[in-house]
């Protein structure tokens, strides 16, 4: 699952990077802060998915800054207003992945403390034991 997860982060993370390039900083039409939400939709997605891979499109998209910087293709005017557009893109990104936890996916449960002292018989320790116990009689569901 974990590779699955690492695998759609690194793609979404290039995708979005690569239209907010593409479509956002090279376009001038009104249509550009669609894609501009739609990249940060990706970078929402980068960040649910595992939130150690927050960091790849930062260094995707300062890679990219430093090669065209390097080429002379750009001035540092142009190279610091590119920084400020893409921060701007990654706050709307954490903003929106934010909005999305505390609407969509609101926490139900207070912490695992919670659940030892409620005196539900459904603890963690039970649990683990049968699924423990599921694992050895061999008909517990394999993924």
């Amino acid at each position: 699952m974990q590779s699955d997860a690492i695998a759609l982060g690194f793609l979404s993370s290039s995708l979005a990077i690569s239209i907010f390039i593409n479509y956002f900083l090279t376009n001038n039409h009104p249509i550009k802060w669609i894609w501009f939400l739609v990249s940060s939709l990706l970078i929402m997605f980068v960040i649910a998915c595992y939130q150690g891979l927050f960091f790849v499109p930062i260094v995707t998209f300062l890679a990219y800054l430093y090669s065209i910087y390097t080429q002379n293709k750009t001035t540092l005017k142009d190279f610091l207003i590119n920084i400020l557009k893409f921060s701007s893109l990654i706050i709307s990104g954490v903003l929106l992945y934010y909005i999305s936890i505390k609407t969509i996916f609101p926490i139900q449960s207070q912490g695992n403390f919670g659940i030892y002292t409620s005196g539900d018989s459904s603890n963690l320790f039970t649990n683990f034991i049968e699924v423990l116990w599921r694992n050895l009689k061999g008909t517990f569901y394999y993924g």
